[in-house]
């Protein structure tokens, strides 16, 4: 009977979508035209113009012009003006931004990827196969550091040259992007957006707008530059082979005084397809710090930083979820380290597909993933099949998925998983469903969703947080604009909302949390209060109360150094709890950075008081755009929470971790000491070099 319902959950999901799909896509085929409007030939130049910051060359002259008219944030026109310096030759595109600027010019970023988002930016975006084709995101500072994404690489970082220079009233920005670094189909007609953010007023400028357009970002509502002659952007790219060697000292537990190589490979088989192989991989240069002791009940994400897995993980996890209990089908970290791993990835007309094999000792790791997507980008159906194989635990687990949008606000999905292996016992309790919609405005947001988790719904490589459940969350967001003042400049109300019964009908998990943000005219203040519960089926069967109320105070932010104190008091199980994060980050340099941190959590409980702290301090050095130092010590010491009435775990523990960097067009040097991603210090300093042969990293 359940099994019945279940399926005709699924399939009322997925009709509804597709019902969705036949409505939306005609109304965005016609947005689509409308924004196609947006079109340029981009002139060839006779020489290359210089590459300095300025506008000084003649050479820009003789490229088109380009408005950034449009304030996307405010839906209004551009109250400062932008203008864009486009042209092109047979190896590269240029682009400069002559950008006037009232007020505060915000720049302190030096060292290239370090800090995306915190400065005043400008942007280009490109799309050499179009809409579905591979997307790229160059973006620079005043200053010139620089940034780059991709969407088939998590790890695409070229070599391309940006200049910046600040005057009185503005700045310039110039840029050269080689072709060679770019995958199209051979096109002549590309998807272009040109972007600028800034960071004080949180003012979107762009140069191709239509009626609907929220995401500067987005395909739909980009441009057309005509014309592109140069022909690296139209072959099947370079090989890249990266080697590395790498030589550690350390103790005894650390393995001693030992030395390592490997390499990492990506073999184009076609302009945007690529057969990706690891052999012998070395991860021992994480440099992300993970360690928190901020409560929760539920298993924490974290995220992946081991270069096989980043490489194609945009090709994962193609399904949309909104406000849903935590549903990750491919959950890379849960994969232990592989000996050697292979993979494919791409994308062929309006598919795009990938899969890999992570081969460790007694293991193995698949997964396959394949999605359609329409042209324009407004409907999507893919597949997604995970499988762990090793002596007596094998697991696999098969998902669909649908997605459609409307092109302005209104998005839908359905999505269902079934899990097949050893640990599952009754198939009826190893399958999910979850479908919902959205509305996304420029100010506004409400979406809603039902899931469906089976109990014994768990992939070996997934991440589900609470299996077992079904029921509905929904998730508002507001926000109010006020015209420019010292006293406020915005006042965002969120709220959001979930309830969802166990497999015996009771509560398996309710939540509620309202919010009120308040910013101040001259964006240096924010305050949220905040007030909110949980409550969480235990293992035990009994039903727990986690509730707060809260508020943060944070000066700056949104920049590069923000400071911040939050303070949380409420029910965490049978105890009752205090929290408080206290975060502080400085310029004590003109390139050098202090962050310091103190947090303590204290859950009072039948008469007995439990505190754990955590304490941090980096100091990091920004040296020049290809070079950095940084050292940070924490130190994480107490007993952590429990929802029932046993005693949580005692920890004393101490990280100090230090590193220097440098990249080259075709190498990398670390100089690495400890492991910023544990909780106790390695003792071992690694060497390490990476020479890239062939095309560049992450191209």
């Amino acid at each position: 009977m359940h099994s019945e319902r279940f399926a005709r959950l699924v399939s009322a999901s997925l009709v509804a979508v597709f019902a969705l799909a036949c409505f939306t896509i005609p109304q965005a085929a016609r947005a689509f035209e409308e924004a196609g409007q947006a079109k340029v030939d981009i002139p060839v130049a006779a020489t290359a113009p210089a590459i300095d910051g300025t506008l000084h060359d003649p050479a820009w002259q003789s490229a088109v012009k380009l408005d950034l008219g449009w304030d996307l944030r405010n839906n209004r026109r551009a109250v400062q003006k932008t203008t864009a310096y486009l042209a092109q030759d047979a190896r590269a595109i240029y682009i400069a931004f002559d950008v006037e600027q009232r007020g505060e010019v915000v720049a302190t970023q030096r060292t290239n990827d370090v800090g995306m988002d915190t400065d005043d930016e400008v942007q280009i975006d490109l799309w050499p196969g179009g809409q579905g084709g591979i997307r790229y995101i160059f973006i620079a500072t005043p200053l010139g550091t620089h940034y780059q994404l991709s969407s088939e690489n998590t790890a695409f970082a070229p070599t391309w040259t940006s200049v910046g220079t600040i005057h009185p009233g503005g700045f310039v920005v110039t840029m050269r992007i080689p072709l060679a670094v770019l995958r199209g189909d051979g096109r002549k007609n590309w998807q272009m957006q040109l972007i600028r953010l800034v960071a004080r007023t949180s003012e979107e400028f762009v140069w191709a707008h239509r009626t609907g357009q929220v995401d500067h970002n987005d395909a739909l509502y980009a441009g057309t530059i005509s014309g592109v002659q140069g022909s690296a952007a139209r072959r099947v790219p370079l090989p890249r082979v990266g080697l590395y060697g790498l030589g550690s000292a350390g103790a005894p537990s650390a393995g001693g005084l030992t030395s390592r190589m490997g390499a990492d490979l990506a073999i184009p088989i076609t302009p945007q397809t690529s057969l990706v192989g690891t052999i012998h991989p070395d991860y021992s240069n994480v440099e992300k710090d993970q360690q928190s002791i901020s409560p929760t009940v539920f298993r924490r994400f974290n995220q992946e930083v081991r270069p096989f897995f980043t490489q194609g993980q945009n090709y994962y996890n193609p399904f949309d979820c909104e406000v849903c209990p935590g549903i990750t089908s491919l959950y890379s970290p849960a994969i232990p380290t592989p000996n050697r791993g292979y993979a494919i990835e791409g994308k062929e007309g309006v598919m795009t597909f990938a899969g890999f094999d992570a081969i460790g000792t007694g293991r193995s790791d698949l997964a396959q993933s394949i999605v359609f997507q329409s042209k324009p980008q407004t409907f999507q159906l893919g597949y997604q099949g995970v499988s762990s194989l090793a002596p007596f635990s094998n697991d696999r687990t098969n998902e669909i998925g649908a997605f459609a949008r409307d092109g302005k606000h209104i998005f839908g999905y359905a999505r269902y998983g079934v899990e097949r292996g050893d640990f599952v016992t009754d198939p009826s309790q190893a399958n999910y469903l979850s479908m919902g919609a959205a509305y996304s405005g420029k100010d506004d947001y409400f979406g809603g969703s039902y899931s469906r988790i089976g109990s014994q719904y768990n992939p070996v490589d997934g991440l589900f947080q609470q299996p077992g459940i079904s029921g509905i969350g929904t998730d508002f967001d507001h926000t109010f604009r006020f015209k420019p003042s010292k006293l406020l400049k915005t006042f965002e109300v969120n709220e959001f909302f979930e309830r969802y019964n166990g497999v015996d009908g009771h509560i398996g998990r309710s939540s509620e949390d309202l919010a009120f943000t308040l910013t101040s005219g001259n964006a240096r203040w924010a305050t949220q209060f905040d007030t909110g519960g949980q409550f969480i089926q235990r293992g035990d069967g009994v039903v727990s109360p986690v509730t707060e109320v809260g508020i943060a105070l944070t000066y700056l932010p949104g920049y590069s150094t923000p400071s911040s104190i939050v303070f949380n008091r409420g029910h965490f199980g049978d105890g009752y709890l205090y929290s408080w994060q206290r975060t502080g980050t400085m310029h004590v340099a003109k390139r050098a950075t202090l962050l310091l941190e103190a947090d303590d959590t204290t859950q009072f409980e039948h008469g007995r008081v439990d505190t754990q702290w955590l304490e941090r301090a980096s100091y990091s050095f920004q040296a020049n755009q290809t070079s950095s130092f940084s050292i940070g010590a924490r130190k994480i010491i107490g007993t952590g929470l429990t929802l029932d009435s046993t005693r949580g775990a005692y920890t004393n523990a101490t990280n100090l971790s230090a590193a220097f960097s440098i990249r080259r067009p075709h190498s990398e040097y670390y100089l690495v000491y400890g492991d910023s991603s544990v909780l106790s210090t390695v003792p071992a300093l690694i060497f390490k070099y990476i020479l890239y042969l062939g095309a560049e990293k992450g191209s």
